[in-house]
């Protein structure tokens, strides 16, 4: 008894079989610079916290703020005074216009410049005035508004590390609360 191999059917089922190989290593790659890609993007985000401020609001107590007018001139602010936000004043209800001075701290890395936008309007972000009874204190300065009042609005914090990184992180403050929570980067 003599067998004849079809060479026609085997060359197509090595072709067949080629294919397959040819499609689990194509799809082993892919999945390979996938999760490649996921590890330097979570690499990027741990640098961006890594090497960034990162504010939330001051539990220190203290009596006054000191703040710098320029030319020598210094004015006090009382921690129960109805405009600041502090760990003695979790809510501020003011006229239309008139600054709200949010006390905050930095538990992160330390800044050469920041620029910091609410809403796409530019506000301030003061150290407190350089004064033997003064305690180092930062605080934000922005208008209030009424209509406002409780809503979340977008803070974005524009700086450049110590260590020369720039870069952009995206903050939630709830308009006329003590609230403040960075959003971008996202915490882990």
């Amino acid at each position: 008894m003599s067998t004849t191999i079809d060479w026609q059917a085997v060359e197509s089922i090595a072709l067949v079989l080629m294919g397959f190989f040819e499609a689990v290593t194509l799809y082993c790659l892919y999945r390979e610079n996938k999760a490649k890609k996921l590890a330097e993007e979570k690499l990027i985000q741990i640098r961006r916290r890594g090497e960034a401020p990162f504010w939330t609001p001051c539990n220190r107590l203290f009596n006054d703020l000191f703040c710098d007018n320029g030319g020598g001139n210094f004015t006090a602010i009382r921690a129960g005074s109805p405009e600041m936000l502090c760990a003695l004043r979790e809510e501020v209800q003011l006229e239309d216009g008139r600054e709200v001075v949010f006390v905050i701290e930095n538990s992160g890395a330390a800044t050469r410049a920041a620029s910091i936008k609410l809403d796409g309007e530019e506000i301030f972000l003061r150290q407190e005035a350089k004064l033997r009874s003064a305690h180092e204190l930062y605080y934000l300065v922005y208008p209030y508004h009424k209509a406002k009042h409780g809503q979340d609005q977008r803070m974005l914090l524009s700086y450049e590390s110590a260590k020369g990184v720039q870069d952009t992180h995206i903050y939630l403050i709830k308009h006329g609360f003590r609230s403040l929570k960075r959003v971008n980067p996202a915490l882990p």
